[in-house]
């Protein structure tokens, strides 16, 4: 946990000293995520979370970057990002999976473009790892959009998000290594494609206070899913949070 909340931290701080902000939100952030592999408990993470959104830069959250275009239709930024997926042995019940070898979580640079409309905004992003451990790429295609009430905003996201073969088979293959201190057969993921149905609800507390509840549901490929690490056909997390507007 303690390595995560560094790379956070520098992601977000790395672009502060370039930034005169008028606007700053700080807060906290809890996230309960539900893995898919076998016997492994929810994995549970707090840490801190900065944002702000400016005319040529942003920070949210667990990303950072620059914006190449932005206006009121069209945005297109390059960014890093921390991708959270992972796996430790230790975290799993099952002897056997207690026997594979880590996998570790990423920093991803993200090129992204949304197009902005009265209905929603429509967006793709394409992340490809640039510390080499998944080596893999990944391109989600994402509609969103924002209904606002008094003090309730309602933020739906429904999309698809494919992972290429390393990346699938980083974090669910199984090596003749494995295989041979496990007892698990031998497994080779190819590329593969999630569905995702999102939705955070923002509750205005007071004019500077902000609480946040977010859903996420993502559908596992079959390539994922035949994986003898694996035994769900999804993965879902949960996050609370709380954030001060300076």
């Amino acid at each position: 946990m303690k390595k995560k909340l560094v790379c956070i931290v520098v992601l977000a701080l790395a672009l502060c000293s370039f930034v005169l902000a008028e606007e700053w939100r700080l807060g906290v952030m809890s996230e309960v995520e539900f893995l898919p592999y076998k016997s492994v408990k929810r994995d549970v993470t707090v840490y801190p979370m900065i944002h702000y959104d400016g005319n040529r830069f942003y920070i949210e959250g667990d990303e950072a970057g620059i914006y190449l275009l932005k206006n009121e239709d069209h945005q297109l930024s390059l960014g890093l990002g921390y991708d959270w997926q992972s796996f430790k042995p230790k975290d799993s019940r099952a002897w056997q999976l207690k026997q594979l070898n880590k996998r570790k979580s990423s920093i991803m640079a993200n090129v992204d473009y949304t197009l902005i409309t009265s209905y929603g905004a429509l967006s793709t992003e394409l992340s490809a790892d640039i510390l080499g451990r998944n080596k893999g790429m990944t391109l989600d295609i994402g509609y969103l959009a924002v209904i606002e009430t008094d003090n309730i905003t309602f933020i739906p996201n429904i999309g698809i998000v494919g992972y290429n073969s390393r990346y699938n088979n980083y974090y669910y293959g199984i090596s003749a290594n494995e295989s041979y201190r496990s007892g698990l057969t031998q497994y080779k993921s190819k590329a593969g494609i999630n569905p995702y149905a999102e939705l955070s609800v923002v509750y205005q507390v007071a004019p500077q206070w902000e609480m946040s509840v977010t859903g996420r549901y993502e559908y596992l490929s079959k390539k994922v899913r035949n994986s003898p690490m694996v035994n769900k056909k999804e993965s879902s997390l949960l996050k609370l949070g709380v954030l001060y507007q300076f």
